[in-house]
């Protein structure tokens, strides 16, 4: 059992901390959670922090923001799967549904349907 009083003087008293550091993996998108838990990530990591990230082609790009696509998806389609590009803004599959990347820099332009991401 945690004595949270306690806990509090001793924190306050050394001026420590038990969190530690974020690090740049915490910030990568893992395309296998599901479409709230990625909206979530990328909310959480916007400005003023490092916003969310995922790779393609070995390089890293930034999502600053993403929208949650309601629609019926094939369980063997793979998480992680461009479904679909519209105007520029890919459809990518998640565990339960799909989500839009709506805002990414640097821009995408290589990417096409049915590449994957990480």
């Amino acid at each position: 059992k945690l004595d949270l009083e306690n806990w509090k003087k001793k924190n306050f008293k050394n001026k420590g901390n038990l969190l530690r550091k974020r690090s740049f993996t915490d910030g990568l998108i893992d395309w296998r959670m599901n479409s709230l838990e990625i909206l979530k990530l990328v909310n959480a990591l916007c400005f003023p922090y490092t916003n969310a990230d995922f790779r393609f082609n070995s390089k890293y790009f930034k999502v600053l923001k993403v929208k949650i696509i309601n629609t019926k998806i094939k369980k063997s389609v793979e998480p992680g799967k461009v479904l679909m590009i519209k105007r520029g803004i890919p459809t990518i599959k998640t565990s339960d549904g799909a989500i839009q990347l709506q805002k990414i820099k640097p821009k995408l332009t290589k990417l096409k349907v049915g590449d994957y991401i990480i």
